[in-house]
């Protein structure tokens, strides 16, 4: 059904193209959403990216599912929209932590002391995240937010799934040096 729907949609069939932009803008605009810190310019970008595959649709190969093609075709372009940002020196935009799905507050605690430590915690690791290097923060993303495995980010960055771990421990080692001052402070208010 996906690939007849595909085959559609590269004819130029717009019910069929609404069909992938239903099954995807979701995960495209999560990814934008963290990538960029904020949702007026994920959701722009989201429209961006998809006019992108859209005119890019007849050059989709099937040597890769889809969803990696619509990743790999996101992911430049936000990493390209990133670049311009910082060439430009524009604001520095607070990201939405609070929207960070695997971070949710424990449903079993309804401790308000807990909850409010628990969105304290999610503000200090959004920070430290934020103030990663693109290259290791998009791995970081890609992989922890958006539940990406090592083989399909390599495939979205061309680059080996081998880099691709090489990332993740650098910028593990990056947060952990960032973050262990708080933790043995004694913990997220400095043991104060």
């Amino acid at each position: 059904m996906v690939e007849r729907e595909l085959e559609r949609a590269k004819n130029g069939d717009p019910e069929a193209f609404s069909g992938i932009v239903r099954s995807h803008q979701h995960r495209v605009y999560n990814l934008a959403l963290r990538m960029l810190r904020d949702p007026d310019e994920a959701k722009d970008a989201t429209q961006d990216i998809f006019i992108k595959l859209h005119s890019r649709l007849k050059n989709f190969r099937h040597s890769s599912r889809l969803s990696t093609w619509v990743y790999r075709v996101a992911t430049n372009h936000l990493l390209d929209q990133l670049r311009r940002a910082k060439r430009e020196r524009t604001r520095r935009i607070n990201r939405p932590w609070k929207e960070v799905t695997h971070l949710r507050n424990d449903p079993r605690s309804e401790d308000p002391a807990v909850v409010v430590n628990q969105e304290e915690v999610r503000q200090i690791v959004g920070e430290a995240v934020d103030e990663l290097p693109d290259l290791y923060r998009t791995v970081i993303v890609l992989h922890y937010q958006q539940g990406l495995s090592y083989r399909e980010i390599a495939e979205i960055l061309g680059v080996s799934p081998r880099t691709v771990g090489t990332r993740i421990h650098r910028a593990k080692a990056r947060l952990r040096s960032r973050l262990d001052p708080v933790w043995r402070g004694g913990g997220i208010d400095g043991g104060k």
